[in-house]
């Protein structure tokens, strides 16, 4: 898990996301707390299925229940993962 911080990290340094995309330029380094919870999120959402990914972070509810998912990770932070991952 080390070496994905690592690499994560790294490659957040060597490629950074568009200026122009609002939030997601701003990065902050990653630990490996914060890429178990982007697991989760992953695992979570390919059990959860919804239209997009944005569903999981609104606050409606599904079948009664929210998506927990929002308590764990933002969405721009998610993104920003996701893309440096």
């Amino acid at each position: 898990m080390d070496k994905l911080v690592e690499w994560t990290n790294k490659h957040a340094e060597l490629y950074p996301l568009d200026e122009d995309n609002e939030h997601l330029c701003l990065w902050q380094p990653t630990c490996k707390q914060e890429l178990y919870a982007y697991f989760a999120v992953q695992i979570y959402m390919g059990i959860t299925v919804e239209s997009c990914i944005e569903e999981y972070w609104k606050d409606l509810t599904t079948y009664g229940t929210e998506h927990i998912v929002k308590r764990y990770m933002g969405i721009v932070r998610f993104q920003q993962l996701a893309c440096h991952f």
